[in-house]
């Protein structure tokens, strides 16, 4: 992300990068990428978000990304970008090619800067594409992962832990 993001930016004046990371060597190393880069300052911010306020991250983002280089199970960021009907570009690496279709609910490239700038590109260039993408992650998504199914599934598990937990301390009593 760090070597496509200035090139998009040169091809796209009009566009801003929010860089949203976790803790880590990892976020140093990319802002000290960005700031040598030569994409001016004014155009990228890099920042931690605790979980509980990444829904701001989403709410203000029409493209995410997650860029994976190495191995990484089913991506709850990916997910949650989802929900929030973010156009999605994702490596096609671990557990994010089981959540994307590539063309449908986001675009899956390899872990490669030349990819991930082609597919920027076409999201930022196709306010179309981008929507229906976005759409379509989020028609994906709630069936799947929304709460609701969460609660018929877990609801039940939770409330037989309960009733064992109860059971159980009043044997011990």
């Amino acid at each position: 992300m760090a070597e496509a993001a200035p090139r998009v930016a040169a091809r796209f004046p009009e566009v801003d990068f929010r860089f949203v990371v976790g803790s880590g060597y990892h976020t140093e190393e990319l802002r000290r990428r960005l700031a040598e880069s030569g994409m001016s300052a004014e155009r990228w911010s890099l920042e931690v978000l605790p979980f509980e306020r990444m829904d701001e991250a989403y709410a203000d983002s029409a493209i995410v990304v997650i860029p994976t280089v190495c191995g990484e199970g089913t991506s709850l960021a990916a997910i949650e970008a989802m929900y929030f009907g973010c156009a999605l570009v994702t490596t096609w690496v671990g557990g994010l090619a089981n959540l994307i279709q590539d063309g449908h609910n986001g675009l899956l490239i390899a872990p490669r800067a030349d990819e991930l700038e082609s597919a920027l590109a076409r999201l930022i260039g196709d306010p179309a594409l981008r929507a229906r993408l976005g759409r379509q992650a989020l028609d994906a998504t709630l069936p799947l992962y929304g709460i609701e199914r969460w609660r018929a599934r877990v609801g039940p598990l939770l409330e037989s832990a309960l009733d064992l937990a109860s059971t159980r301390g009043a044997d011990c009593g």
